[in-house]
């Protein structure tokens, strides 16, 4: 993978984060009830699941063992097999506040 490709992705994967920091901005009342949120959220975590795991490389990772990358390119296993069961309390817990971390680490390789 090329490094302009890799960079493609951190970005994609950082207006993802973007996204879902607005989508959670009205509060979990609105989470909870609005499913086209729900939806939207669910999507762009396990689109940033994808990303992490296929389209980042390994120096990117090993630069940062702060982050568990395996939960968070997990997620994408959790939500494709837990369909109407996912557990929606773990999904707003993510996406309110368990995505900063892999935002520093996005941040921190797009500033180099």
């Amino acid at each position: 993978m090329t490094r302009e490709r890799e960079r493609q992705y951190l970005h994609y994967i950082d207006e993802s984060i973007r996204l879902i920091e607005k989508y959670v901005a009205e509060g979990k009342e609105s989470f909870l009830t609005e499913p086209m949120r729900q939806d939207a959220i669910v999507w762009r975590l396990q689109a940033i699941a994808d990303a992490t795991r296929h389209h980042l490389s390994d120096e990117l990772k090993q630069r940062h063992p702060e982050l568990t990358w395996r939960a968070v390119y997990g997620f994408r296993n959790v939500a494709a097999h837990q369909d109407a069961n996912i557990n929606i309390d773990l999904v707003w817990e993510i996406a309110s506040v368990g995505l900063g971390e892999l935002k520093a680490v996005v941040d921190d390789a797009l500033s180099r």
